[in-house]
């Protein structure tokens, strides 16, 4: 049946109820009905049922502060133009099963007292402008909330929605944004989404929570996280953790709620969609600006953009599975006279920041990404603030029983340290430095054997250059011979060691075996025993103080590496 526009306004005048000051309607039963131009409920006050189940609103459908006292079933509705239910009240349960919003949905301020239904939903799929996007910013949702399978192709927009008892929201897709800033959680609840980007700046959760995240760039700026709360990154399409919930209507009127088991609920073609503009699935964490992480669990989430700076407790927070963060550039550079490339690691995106600001060298500089306020050197992060991130992340995975994934925080930790000429005295600045050259902070084993086996073969070439003499010097006895019976004294005496053979002839292999055996002993604190010249003494007095630090340093870098938690 059609209605027109005439045909409900005389309806809405004959069912107006002066005292209320509202249109007041029965059981009103618009089942499949076709709505042309519109139709303009507002205000009206539903007594009974409302049935608009498969209706059809072909111009702009306004329920703004309709009250609905039973139960409103907009099951299978299709909305051409703009659904506008701002401030309405439903005090039944609702139903929005399998509904089309062509155009906008506005549901701002709207009171859901009982479950509200919106599985399968699809909302402005056809359509990517902004205003079109659906809208449930300061709603709320006495009971469940039960968006499984509904599918946004704006933004959808929860801001400052509070959801009292709801255990679940989602899963569902959108193809912009999903905004629960300033939202309220009262209760546990698993938030399961497939989208581009997730703003929970300022969201409150009272109780636990699970955000299960597919895509998205995941905000969590100004959070508030009472009770534990679980970050983690799904790779496979979402499916319901919580059966799913299906609202039946008996032949009586009345309602009953029952379940159905989880199922995937992703659209192939939105999953199409942003596996062609994102490729990888995995969620990344934007920022943690003013949280308290002490709460926080983050599972398999890209990190490489993380604003760690700002938070608080970052020691007690804990990452699980891969936790993917940025790296230094790996292009070769020409530092002086030698080329040179950054040692891989993982790195905080603020120490990007810093090191891309132009107060260094250009070589320095080149392929650091900029921070947001570049090249603002007071507004980017220091040195000291860095050190002091990177420190508090690396007791968090050494308490978590990591401390081989713990090195590189401490590898940068030294290396802010290292560059901070406000904070860190020059001396020490200068033995970070020496630390730095000789082993990495004793974390690089390669540049420590590699400096070991210099110095093995300087000491090795000085040992046969200069510290062996020409052939091992002889005791020799020497004494005044007297008359038999009288007292005789010998006095023993060693030569010193000469050396004096040509250049060219201290290179044999006879020398290069000694001198092998002399810098080996050296490595391990022993005295070889030989005879050597006073320059050798010299040589193999520093050998035998360098030569055990350097191999003490690889050792300790290559048990790093292995040592279990």
């Amino acid at each position: 049946m059609k209605f027109t526009r005439e045909l409900l306004a005389e309806l809405t005048r004959a069912c107006r109820d002066p005292e209320l000051g509202r249109t007041r309607l029965g059981r009103a039963d618009f089942r499949g009905g076709e709505f042309p131009e519109g139709a303009d409920f507002g205000s009206v006050l539903f007594g009974d049922i409302a049935f608009f189940k498969d209706a059809k609103f072909g111009g702009r459908a306004d329920f703004e502060k309709a009250i609905f006292r039973d139960q409103a079933r907009f099951g299978g509705v299709t909305f051409t133009e703009s659904a506008e239910f701002h401030k309405a009240t439903f005090e039944g349960a609702v139903d929005f099963d399998d509904a089309t919003f062509m155009d906008a949905a506005w549901f701002e301020s709207a009171n859901f007292c009982s479950h509200a239904f919106f599985r399968k939903a699809r909302f402005n799929l056809g359509s990517e402008r902004t205003l079109c996007r659906a809208r449930f910013d300061g709603a709320t949702f006495s009971k469940m909330a039960h968006f499984e399978g509904a599918m946004f192709g704006t933004d959808a927009d929860f801001d400052q929605t509070h959801f009292e008892t709801a255990r679940q929201l989602g899963p569902f897709t959108a193809r912009g944004a999903l905004l629960l800033d300033r939202a309220e959680f009262g209760g546990s609840v698993a938030i399961a989404v497939t989208a581009a980007r997730v703003s929970c700046t300022g969201t409150r959760f009272d109780s636990s929570a699970e955000l299960q995240i597919r895509y998205a760039e995941l905000d969590l700026a100004g959070a508030v996280l009472s009770q534990p709360v679980i970050v983690a990154s799904k790779r496979t399409p979402v499916a319901s953790q919580l059966p799913g919930a299906i609202l039946n209507m008996r032949e009586d009127g009345t309602a009953e709620v029952t379940t159905e088991a989880p199922s995937l609920i992703d659209s192939p073609e939105l999953e199409t969609w942003f596996s062609a503009r994102r490729g990888d699935a995995t969620a990344s964490l934007l920022s943690l600006y003013r949280v308290d992480t002490a709460q926080l669990v983050l599972n398999n989430i890209d990190l490489r953009h993380c604003r760690f700076a700002g938070a608080y407790h970052l020691d007690q927070l804990r990452m699980e599975g891969i936790c993917r963060l940025s790296t230094p550039p790996n292009a070769w550079r020409w530092g002086g006279l030698l080329p040179r490339r950054w040692t891989g690691r993982r790195t905080l995106i603020e120490e990007h920041y810093w090191r891309a600001l132009p107060h260094r060298s250009p070589a320095a500089c080149a392929d650091w990404e900029q921070g947001p306020y570049h090249p603002d050197r007071l507004s980017t992060p220091s040195p000291a603030t860095v050190a002091s991130l990177y420190r508090q992340l690396r007791k968090a995975l050494e308490d978590g029983k990591n401390e081989p994934g713990a090195h590189d925080f401490y590898y940068g930790e030294m290396e802010m340290r290292r560059h901070d000429s406000d904070e860190t005295p020059k001396s020490e600045r200068l033995l970070l430095h020496v630390y730095w050259l000789l082993s990495g902070y004793g974390l690089r084993a390669a540049r420590a054997l590699g400096w070991l086996f210099l110095a093995v073969t300087l000491t090795l070439f000085l040992t046969m250059t200069f510290g062996l003499p020409d052939e091992s010097p002889k005791q020799v006895a020497t004494g005044i011979n007297r008359p038999v019976g009288a007292e005789t004294t010998m006095v023993i005496d060693k030569q010193d060691p000469h050396l004096a053979i040509p250049m060219r002839k201290r290179f044999t292999w006879e020398r290069f075996d000694k001198s092998l055996r002399i810098t080996l002993n050296s490595v391990v604190f022993r005295s070889s025993g030989e005879d050597l010249t006073t320059a050798g003494t010299y040589v193999e007095i520093v050998s035998r103080i360098t030569e055990p630090i350097l191999l003490g340093l690889a050792v300790l870098a290559l048990r790093g590496r292995v040592k279990r938690g």
